[in-house]
């Protein structure tokens, strides 16, 4: 038991850049992707993420003073600062649980499709970060990580549900299946 608790601990203890490539070669590895393949896309997956970091951490700082410089010329005294989605998804991006969540998340859709529960395949990996800030939340509030990543999957099953039954009103309106 210890020497599972010292392999998960260690592998939290990686940044998201590191931790997410190297799950995302294994998972390559188990669908059958070349290796060369596999470690091309998880390097560029893990340069993207530094990237990422890279951006918003040279937006705050940029940003940051002159928000300060406009609340001491206007004395308007807001303390929250609403600079959109990116630096939400930037910060569901580093955290620890990330890549564990992508894969359960990619794991409870092929189960819910194996299963026929659904009919949704969920390709789009990069907004997985609304399931992760959700985990990251709840993380934060309760420090309970069952419930964080139990939050995160219980999102997906509903947004995954939803497609399904708003599929056929979809296709109505847009034409494409």
């Amino acid at each position: 038991m210890n020497t599972l608790n010292l392999i998960v601990t260690t592998m939290l203890s990686f940044k998201s850049y590191v931790l997410l490539p190297i799950l995302m070669i294994i998972l390559s590895s188990i669908i059958g992707l070349k290796m060369k393949k596999a470690l091309k896309a998880s390097v560029t997956l893990g340069i993207g993420f530094v990237g990422i970091f890279v951006i918003f951490d040279y937006f705050v700082n940029k940003i940051g003073p002159v928000l300060k410089l406009i609340i001491e010329r206007t004395g308007i005294s807001q303390n929250v600062m609403d600079v959109g989605w990116p630096p939400l998804a930037a910060m569901a991006w580093s955290f620890k649980l990330a890549p564990i969540l992508i894969i359960l998340i990619i794991l409870v859709n092929i189960i819910m499709l194996v299963t026929k529960l659904t009919k949704t395949i969920n390709i789009d990996i990069w907004n997985y970060w609304h399931f992760i800030f959700t985990a990251q939340l709840v993380y934060k509030i309760s420090n309970n990580i069952f419930l964080s990543i139990s939050s995160a999957l219980v999102l997906l099953i509903i947004c995954i549900k939803l497609a399904d039954w708003s599929a056929e009103d979809v296709i109505n309106l847009s034409g494409i299946e």
